[in-house]
């Protein structure tokens, strides 16, 4: 009996010792490793995305507006800024109807500023005239715009090329700056 004792007490030892040792070797091999979850990470936030939206407001002097895109979605990189998809804006004032649109743009929410790329068109249907250019930039509640792009305004009588331009939608006026070369139809 004493043997068996003995015995047991030393399988007992034994086997603690092995899991002990165990553990040293599992915890030595695979060791673990802290993971960090931060969650103010900008990767992890969700983004915006809005089909077929549209914004609407009013200038200082009472003029509508409106800004829709297929696709609108959140700028991480920019707090306020959307992203727009195929953007096209309207501007409505008793002496014109202003039709805009591109294939990309952005828009500031705060500042009311449209920041339009990729073949802009810009119709006023009143005046008869349209003007195209690879960028446009506008200030909705003043209803101003301009471009540092090259444009091309076309008329019923010919055409005129431009290296930018600036519009006040108030003062129904258009300035070209830069070099300008204007063509009339025979």
């Amino acid at each position: 009996m004493k043997y068996l004792s003995k015995l047991s007490t030393l399988i007992g030892v034994s086997l603690f010792l092995m899991i002990l040792l165990s553990f040293f070797w599992w915890q030595a091999k695979f060791s673990t490793k802290k993971i960090l979850i931060d969650l103010n990470d900008n990767k992890s936030n969700p983004s915006l995305n809005i089909e077929g939206a549209k914004y609407s407001g009013f200038s200082q002097n009472g003029q509508k507006f409106s800004v829709s895109a297929k696709l609108i979605t959140e700028n991480q990189s920019k707090i306020n800024v959307l992203n727009l998809i195929n953007p096209n804006a309207i501007f409505e004032t008793k002496k014109s109807l202003i039709t805009i649109s591109s294939n990309i743009g952005e828009f500031d929410l705060k500042n009311k500023h449209l920041f339009l790329s990729d073949n802009v068109s810009f119709i006023d249907e009143n005046s008869n005239f349209t003007l195209t250019s690879n960028e446009l930039n506008g200030i909705l509640v003043k209803g101003e715009f301009y471009s540092t792009q090259p444009v091309q305004f076309n008329l019923n009588s010919g055409f005129l090329r431009s290296e930018n331009f600036f519009y006040n939608q108030n003062e129904n006026k258009v300035i070209f700056i830069g070099r300008t070369k204007l063509v009339f139809f025979k």
